[in-house]
Formats: C-alpha cells, structure tokens, sequence
C-alpha cells in the first residue's frame, strides 16, 4: 500500500480516508473493526474514533467496583496514559457516573492524578464540554478535581468552553475571557470570600472572548454573569441573553445589559416572552439606552403557546422596541431582525399534532404586526425553530 509510488500512494491514503470518513458517519463501529485489521488502520481509525472523547468522572471506589465504573475508570487510565490518543482529541465531554457508596466517603484522588496525566497530552483539544445536573453539582465535590478541569479548560488551544449547571466563584468565571466562545447554562455563582466585583482595567485588554451564550440559572446569576461580559466589552461580537430551559415566562433581567459596553457587538440574540410586558418594555428600554452601535443581527426568542396572551400594554411596549430597532442614527448597520420561536414542550394541548410549519407562520405574521416599522424595511426574517 505504501511503496515507492508516491502519487499512487497519496491516492490510496485519501481513498481510505474518505471511506473510513463514511464508515464512521454510518456507524462507528465499523471503525472499531476496522482498527482490527492492521497497525495502518489502527491509527487512521483513532484519529476519528478518538476525536471527540466522553469523560465520565467517578470517585475512587474501594474494591472493584461496578462494571460502569471499571469501564469510566479504564477509559480514562487508556486515555490518560495513551500519548497518540490523547493528542488527537479535538473535543472532550466531562460527564459524571454517580458511584457514592455511604459506608466510605468520596476520594478522587486516582482521577485527579489521570486527569493531570491527560492534560500536557491533550494537543489537538479546541472544545471543552463539562456536564453537572440542575439538582446536585459534581463539579464542586472536590475542590482540586475542580480546578483540575479549569486548566484543562484553560489549555491555549481550546476555542469553546461549554459549562452546563456547574457552580463557578467570581475568580474562575473571570478567567474563561481567555477562550473565543463560552456558553453558559444555567451555571450558579459561589463567591470568593473578600472579593468585590471589580475586575484590573487589564481584564479588557486581555480578554479574547468573542461568543458569549448566556441561559440564567436564576435572576440572582444575571448580574455577575454580566460583569463578566462587560471585561469583554472591546472583543465581544455576539451575546446570547436567554432565561432558564425549565421555564417558558422568565425575567432575563435585560436591565442589567447596556449595549453602549459592546463596541464590536455585530450580533445579539434574547429570550423575550412576547405576551410579557415587562420584559418587552425592558426590551425597549435596553434598545433606546442604546447610542451608535454596529448590530447586524438581533434575534428575538419567544415561546409560541404564549403567543395569545397580548394585552393592550403589551403591544404598545412591542411598538417601543419597533422603534428603537428602526433608529438609523443608533442601528444603521442592522440587516436582520431574526424571529426564532421556541417549540411548544410540556404542555398537553400541543402534544397531539406537530405545528412546526404552523408556528413559524403564525409567528412571523404576528411580529409583522407587532413590528410594523421593521416590517417596512424588510428586516424581518423568520428563523427555523429553536430547541434551546
């Protein structure tokens, strides 16, 4: 296969990347067997089997252990110990296999030493995924294991950081200005014992985040979140502002944002229940503090079964925000207003029939309504449905 024909030899290893590219879109198990066949496609296979690697953290355990827990535990030795592997993972998921066992308390101190193992290895990595639960925080078990995770997500080769449900101090969210893209979902504050909320003027010279996505946990998380943002004021391009996945009316407190901080603000997206007139009139509010921005792309996030409710305050709050957006003297680069709703879930009355279509037209004709001003100078523009 790899003789002194080198142009026959490069067509043969670009036909055999192609068709394990396939194999591995189809099924990955067809690469598990085909790193079988020889020490060539042993390595061709790895570098697609072991390019996006789930994690599963567990305590150390006395005596064997469950099955899953051998299984995490000599997944993440392989890994650990594995130079090549380690080297070729892009993406890594931090997951978490309850173990606890009441009779002996939790140590963690085989997985920490793997993961500090892993992490001078961990070359190729661009996107960090670190997974806890809404009801109980793996993440701060362990106040090493912890920061273990933060420097692997701190390697200089990773672009996104995505932290769901973790608790974070004000010190360690601050550091994640260092990545291009953080998202955020529904992480929680533990503050530092004596520290106030003032970051060096340094923060924004240094900052490199670009892509902020943002799902409050609560209203109590939206304004230390936005501290952090605000350091990266001269970088940030896009900001997501959304409420908790779990509740269709949330307050996103909008108050707390001022797009005069966002030099380089090009797109900015929010959840606004569009029958909420205090949020709508928050909306406007946030829109008309505005000065001269270079907006592109606002998109509004709204839920379709609360698309009824409209009050008469409400629409006259919706006509605010119409005219903020349509200020030329404030958003003369504005191209799109992007209307995304949220498909119905948990809700009885829209389970039985699927209205993706319906929704989305029904939407748009009613932010036309709505948004009569924008309508006119065609910025409108409906976008496919959002699962967030």
């Amino acid at each position: 296969m790899y003789d002194d024909r080198p142009p026959m030899a490069i067509l043969v290893e670009d036909l055999i990347e192609r068709i394990l590219d396939h194999a591995h879109y189809i099924d990955s198990r067809i690469l598990h067997n085909c790193s079988l066949v020889c020490r060539p496609f042993l390595f061709l296979a790895r570098k697609r089997l072991f390019r996006d690697v789930n994690i599963f953290i567990i305590p150390d355990l006395p005596g064997e252990g469950t099955t899953e827990a051998q299984l995490a535990t000599s997944h993440l030795e392989f890994i650990a110990s594995n130079d090549y592997v380690a080297s070729i993972i892009r993406r890594l998921c931090f997951h978490y296999t309850d173990q606890q066992n009441a009779d002996h308390p939790m140590t963690w101190a085989a997985t920490i030493a793997a993961l500090s193992r892993l992490y001078p290895k961990l070359h190729s990595i661009r996107h960090i995924f670190v997974h806890s639960s809404l009801l109980a925080d793996w993440f701060r078990l362990n106040d090493s294991l912890t920061q273990t995770i933060i420097r692997i997500c701190h390697i200089p080769t990773v672009d996104c950081v995505e932290l769901f449900y973790v608790g974070l101090s004000f010190t360690d969210l601050m550091s994640f200005l260092r990545v291009r893209k953080l998202v955020l979902v529904g992480v929680y504050l533990i503050y530092d014992v004596g520290l106030s909320m003032i970051f060096p003027t340094e923060s924004r010279e240094l900052s490199t985040l670009v892509d902020l996505s943002v799902t409050l946990r609560n209203v109590a998380s939206a304004e230390p979140i936005y501290f952090m943002a605000q350091a990266a004021g001269r970088s940030l391009r896009s900001l997501e502002w959304l409420a908790s996945p779990h509740h269709t009316r949330s307050d996103t407190r909008l108050s707390v944002i001022d797009l005069n901080t966002f030099s380089s603000l090009v797109s900015l997206r929010v959840w606004v229940p569009i029958s909420d007139t205090a949020v709508v009139l928050a909306l406007g509010d946030l829109l008309a503090r505005a000065n001269a921005t270079v907006i592109e792309t606002v998109t509004l996030l709204c839920g379709y079964h609360h698309l009824h409710d409209m009050q008469p305050s409400t629409v006259s709050a919706w006509h605010a925000v119409d005219s903020a957006l349509t200020d030329i003297g404030v958003y003369s680069k504005l191209k799109a207003i992007e209307l995304c709703v949220k498909e119905p879930s948990f809700t009885k009355q829209y389970t039985q029939i699927p209205r993706s279509e319906a929704n989305i037209n029904e939407a748009s004709a009613i932010f036309r309504s709505l948004l009569p001003l924008s309508a006119i100078r065609g910025l409108l523009q409906p976008s496919p449905l959002s699962h967030h």
